[in-house]
């Protein structure tokens, strides 16, 4: 459960989640401001990792290796946060 959850709140930060989906989660977060102001936190810090993508030519091989990294790194910090994190923001979102 919690594999499919860190990929569900990975895909809301980045913007590629389902719009029904993203529908749901936005209803749920904005029913707790502290909730929201967490998941906020969580897509500033993954910005704040995009911008470090060197604004260079790169092979496509290269720039493709690249963001599956990034997005690697970003789906580790959403997966090393607290449990209770998660019960708060899937608990109702998992039904």
């Amino acid at each position: 459960m919690i594999q499919r959850e860190n990929q569900i709140l990975s895909a809301y930060i980045d913007g590629t989640l389902p719009p029904e989906s993203q529908e749901e989660f936005d209803q749920i977060i904005r029913s707790n401001p502290k909730l929201m102001a967490e998941v906020e936190g969580k897509r500033t810090q993954a910005n704040q990792v995009k911008t470090l993508i060197p604004k260079t030519n790169l092979s496509k091989d290269v720039r493709e290796n690249l963001e599956r990294e990034i997005k690697n790194t970003l789906d580790q910090f959403i997966i090393e946060e607290k449990e209770g994190f998660w019960q708060r923001v899937f608990g109702k979102f998992s039904r």
